[in-house]
C-alpha cells in the first residue's frame, strides 16, 4: 500500500495511464482510508468532482469509505448524501464509519433509513449494526437486528461473536 501510494504522488498528469489505471482500480482510494492519508484523498476527491466522476457509484463509496477511515464522518456523510444512487456497499461504508467512530446512534439510524430503502443488508452491514448495539447497551435494537440477519443472511462466526456481544450486554448483572 506505501507503495501504491507513493508512486501516485509521482503522477502529475491526469491524463497519464497510470493515473487512470490507480483511479480505475480504487486501489488509491481505499489506501488512503487504511492509512489515513487523508490529504492525498481529498486531492482525489477534488479531481472526482472536478471531472464530474460523482456519478460513479464505486468510485463515490470509495471516497465515502476513505473520509470515515480517516476520521472524516461528516465529510463521509455528506458525500454519502449526495449520491444519486446507493447500493449494498455504499450503505455498508457509511453504517460502519458510523460504528468505527463511536457514532452508534447515527449507525443504527442509518441503518433503519437502509431498510426503509428496502436496500438487503450484507454481513458488514449487520456486523456494524451489532456492534453499535453492543456498544449502546441496546439489546431491544440488537434483536431486531438479529431477526434481520435470521431472515436475509447465514449466520456466520463473525455475527456470531457480534451477536454474542450484544447477548452479554442483555445479561450483565443479572447473575
Amino acid at each position: 500500500m506505501d507503495y501504491a501510494v507513493s508512486v501516485f504522488h509521482t503522477v502529475n498528469t491526469p491524463n497519464s495511464p497510470a493515473y487512470n489505471i490507480m483511479i480505475g482500480g480504487f486501489t488509491v482510494l481505499a489506501a488512503c482510508g487504511r492509512l489515513a492519508e487523508l490529504e492525498l484523498g481529498e486531492w482525489i476527491g477534488k479531481h472526482i468532482e472536478a471531472n464530474g466522476l460523482e456519478v460513479n457509484t464505486t468510485l463515490m463509496t470509495s471516497l465515502v469509505d476513505m473520509y470515515a477511515k480517516c476520521g472524516c464522518v461528516d465529510t463521509a456523510r455528506r458525500l454519502f448524501d449526495q449520491m444519486s444512487q446507493r447500493d449494498v456497499v455504499a450503505w455498508s461504508a457509511m453504517i460502519s464509519g458510523y460504528s468505527q467512530a463511536s457514532r452508534c446512534k447515527e449507525a443504527l439510524l442509518l441503518f433503519h433509513e437502509m431498510q426503509k430503502a428496502n436496500v438487503e443488508p450484507n454481513e458488514v452491514t449487520m456486523f456494524s449494526a451489532l456492534s453499535s448495539c453492543a456498544a449502546l447497551g441496546a439489546p431491544e435494537t440488537g434483536g431486531w437486528v438479529h431477526s434481520c440477519i435470521k431472515k436475509n443472511l447465514k449466520l456466520t462466526v463473525t455475527l456470531g461473536t457480534a451477536l454474542g456481544s450484544v447477548l452479554r450486554k442483555m445479561f450483565v448483572g443479572v447473575f
